[in-house]
């Protein structure tokens, strides 16, 4: 349960909508390179807010959707499996934000760490 529901927390970059990643060894690769990298939480908030959809799921407070709740302080476990979420999307509902930048997903990470994370 801990692993879905940070999958599902980190899905919010592209969407909502339906989609497919599988994981794939350079985004395995990526993961752990994201989580060898220091987020800034600060930079995290406003790709949070601004960049694909994941406010537009989770929600201001992470509270979002049923499904997609960030509130739950088991889903900020590892910064590497955080990072493979984002990076391969959790089906149906977390599409991959591969798209990110390392960076940018390490400081996602980071916000939802400092935010959600107890």
């Amino acid at each position: 349960m801990r692993i879905f529901v940070a999958a599902l927390a980190l899905g919010l970059l592209s969407g909502c909508a339906s989609s497919t990643s599988a994981t794939t060894p350079d985004n395995a690769a990526r993961a752990t390179a994201v989580a060898k990298l220091t987020g800034v939480a600060a930079n995290g908030s406003i790709v949070y807010s601004q960049t694909g959809k994941c406010l537009s799921c989770h929600g201001a407070d992470g509270k979002g959707q049923k499904e997609v709740d960030l509130a739950e302080p088991a889903k900020n476990d590892e910064v590497s499996a955080l990072a493979a979420y984002v990076l391969n999307g959790i089906a149906p509902k977390m599409p991959s934000a591969s798209f990110l930048t390392d960076q940018q997903i390490a400081d996602v990470v980071a916000y939802l760490k400092a935010t959600y994370g107890k």
